[in-house]
């Protein structure tokens, strides 16, 4: 599941199960695990990339760096 912060500037991303970022089930997700697009409306992405990070069991806190206003 995925729910974005009134204010826009983090997205919580929930998984079902562990994630881990290697093959051999270890090793904590980081930023670089994940990439952001945005399609639409007038606000841009400043990075691809997730500002910061935080996990609370299955459930991972990304910062957006937002320019601009999104339209919904």
């Amino acid at each position: 599941g995925v729910a974005i912060a009134a204010d826009n500037s983090t997205i919580a991303v929930t998984f079902n199960e562990g994630v881990f970022n290697t093959v051999n089930a270890s090793g904590a997700l980081e930023t670089s695990d994940f990439t952001f697009s945005i399609t639409g409306g007038s606000a841009t992405l400043e990075q691809i990339h997730p500002t910061s990070i935080s996990a609370a069991g299955n459930v991972y806190t990304l910062g957006i760096d937002l320019s601009g206003y999104p339209d919904a």
